[in-house]
């Protein structure tokens, strides 16, 4: 009930993107959900699948360690300096993203509170609970976003590498620009089916991994040895449920039923059908779900492009309605996900050990630290 409540706070939130007179009253409720969540995931103790690595890393950083990117080395040398407690580092990290996000909805979107609604039911587990690191690479390129929409490519590329310094994956977004390219309905529809195609038959990707695995020399050795690794098929749940097929169903009705009238949406629309991609993808390759939230922020601005399809907007007198469904829609999985209570007979803890219980530093047991972890 902690985090189906948190969550709600955002959904009644939504209800403000449609009232045109309430500046102020939007702000200070910005401000409130900034402070919550600040407080609410940014004291979590020992909470996340990377906990133990990163308490073991602020306890013995050096600057000659070089196991993590120089930026996270250097934020957490800085928080040492200040107090000796890693949450200091998680709280800092925390508030970074929340501030990135909420600028760079405020700036792009007619709908930020729908937005930070989706940000929240979509990244809660992972960026927001899990994963610090590519958080602030994330905060990084949101923060630098403008240079992308406005063609600075090579101010692009200083943004990209300045996100690197917090984790290496944020180099893809080098590829960003490409995003730019305005499709035809054709041409999306065409890429759509791939997402489906793999949804469907998931042997397709395991068909095309077993045929590279044969490819001589360095290469073909890794794809064998990822195949026969505790790593493969990590993602298969992926593929499965109602939630994930709707929720791929609905993507497409937006790609092909809203024209982009500007280079951010059309930026974002492309966004939602890579993102969408990835999200298959993930069902073989492991790694691709860290790839997908690169894209994932720009994604959701592609998702509100929903109240902007004609069809829709012009139904004033079923905008609620539309919206209540469109909002319970994602809030469904979200409070699905909390209520599990298995144990892991790996972890010893539940399966939903990012959230599940939760702690924080001021209210926990004292055993709590003594929980296991995948890299125990």
């Amino acid at each position: 009930m902690i985090y189906i409540g948190y969550l709600s706070l955002f959904l009644f939130a939504t209800f403000l993107d449609f009232e045109t007179k309430q500046g102020e009253l939007k702000r200070a409720v910005q401000i409130i959900l900034v402070t919550i969540s600040v407080c609410f995931i940014g004291l979590r103790y020992y909470t996340g699948s990377d906990w133990s690595g990163y308490i073991n890393y602020f306890n013995t950083v050096t600057w000659e360690n070089t196991k993590y990117q120089v930026g996270y080395k250097l934020l957490n040398i800085l928080c040492k300096m200040i107090i000796d407690d890693y949450h200091l580092v998680q709280f800092l990290s925390t508030t970074v993203f929340f501030i990135s996000v909420i600028y760079f909805f405020n700036k792009y979107s007619k709908y930020p509170f729908i937005c930070l609604f989706l940000f929240v039911a979509f990244y809660f587990s992972s960026l927001l609970m899990a994963q610090v690191r590519q958080s602030l690479a994330i905060s990084v390129l949101l923060l630098g976003s403008n240079n992308l929409f406005e063609k600075r490519f090579l101010r692009w590329c200083i943004v990209v590498f300045l996100a690197s310094l917090f984790h290496f994956t944020a180099a893809i977004a080098l590829a960003f620009p490409l995003l730019r390219i305005q499709l035809t309905k054709k041409s999306r529809f065409m890429l759509c089916l791939l997402p489906i195609a793999i949804w469907v038959k998931p042997q397709i990707l395991f068909d095309v991994l077993e045929i590279m695995s044969y490819i001589p020399g360095k290469f073909g050795s890794i794809v064998g040895h990822y195949l026969n690794s505790n790593k493969f098929n990590k993602g298969l749940e992926l593929s499965t449920g109602l939630v994930f097929f709707s929720r791929l169903f609905f993507s497409i009705f937006i790609i092909l039923l809203y024209s982009p009238k500007t280079v951010e949406e059309n930026i974002c629309l492309n966004s939602l059908l890579v993102s969408m991609i990835l999200k298959s993808c993930g069902i073989v390759f492991f790694m691709v779900g860290r790839l997908e939230s690169y894209f994932g922020l720009y994604a959701i601005l592609g998702w509100v492009c929903f109240f902007k399809i004609k069809t829709i907007n012009k139904r004033r007198n079923l905008f609620f309605p539309i919206l209540i469904l469109f909002l319970l829609f994602f809030m469904l999985p979200f409070a699905k996900d909390r209520l599990s209570t298995g144990i892991s007979a790996i972890t010893g803890r539940s399966n939903q050990y990012q959230y599940i219980p939760y702690y924080n530093v001021f209210l926990h047991p004292a055993d709590a630290s003594q929980r296991k972890d995948w890299s125990q």
